[in-house]
């Protein structure tokens, strides 16, 4: 994120410019467990439902066993019968939890390592 402020000398202004809007979307997905992390999945847009689908069924699914528990954040996309039926179709428990805090934790700890 850009800084919208900024410092100069005294009767002097600051000028810059800052970049609005030109980003580039990466999402990283991955299953983590208490001994590392499995079926990372990284893609340059946003995580639609049919992506997050594909992601169980074909990577995050084989890694598992049944009884699992995968825990979701509240995107939209991450809710719906048909991402619930893909999960217990194999076993597994879904559980979709406000996880937010937790990865902006981490993102922070990466960030700063």
């Amino acid at each position: 994120m850009a800084r919208l402020r900024g410092r100069a000398k005294r009767d002097h202004q600051v000028t810059g410019r800052v970049p609005w809007r030109h980003r580039k979307i990466l999402t990283f997905v991955a299953g983590l467990r208490y001994d590392g992390i499995t079926a990372p999945f990284v893609i340059d847009r946003a995580t639609t439902k049919v992506i997050l689908l594909q992601y169980l069924r074909n990577c995050l699914v084989s890694t598992l066993q049944p009884g699992d528990v995968v825990v979701m954040d509240n995107l939209p996309a991450h809710k719906g019968d048909d991402v619930e039926a893909a999960t217990l179709s194999h076993g597994l428990l879904t559980d979709c939890y406000p996880i937010e805090q937790a990865i902006a934790k981490s993102k922070h700890i990466c960030a700063n390592h």
